[in-house]
């Protein structure tokens, strides 16, 4: 979507010299990820396996803060709501979804309202021992 936006006509990336690099790289599975990042970069970034390995897993590590993080406000918004008897708002969509220009800032129109807006990745769950997240926050 973004490269399309810059050569359709004429590729900007090339006309000033720039790799535009968008390898498909899975956010799910660390070991496969490593050998996605690492395939796709080496070459351009001059760096070993390990020191890719080593950069995957630290931007895995704060990926996981993050989404703790956000599942923890979650948590405390849909305690609150719950508490005051009121309605947060879930929004179902992808990350360009937040983009103003695709969204006409609904979103900021309901947080006007007063109503508290979650993404997905604020909703707290807990993963079972298949694998499968289990949802704990009562709704």
């Amino acid at each position: 979507m973004i490269k399309a936006a810059f050569t359709k006509e004429t590729d900007f990336f090339e006309t000033r010299g720039v790799t535009y690099l968008d390898p498909a790289v899975t956010f799910t599975e660390l070991n496969l990820m490593k050998k996605q990042l690492y395939e796709a970069f080496n070459e351009t970034l001059q760096i070993t396996e390990d020191e890719s390995d080593f950069a995957v897993e630290q931007g895995w590590k704060a990926m996981e803060l993050f989404d703790t993080e956000m599942q923890e406000r979650g948590r405390m918004i849909l305690e609150q709501v719950e508490k005051e008897n009121r309605i947060a708002i879930l929004m179902i969509g992808r990350p360009y979804h937040s983009d103003p220009g695709l969204n006409h800032r609904v979103l900021e129109e309901f947080q006007v309202l007063g109503y508290p807006i979650l993404s997905m990745r604020s909703i707290p769950f807990q993963k079972t021992r298949n694998g499968c997240a289990a949802f704990s926050a009562t709704i």
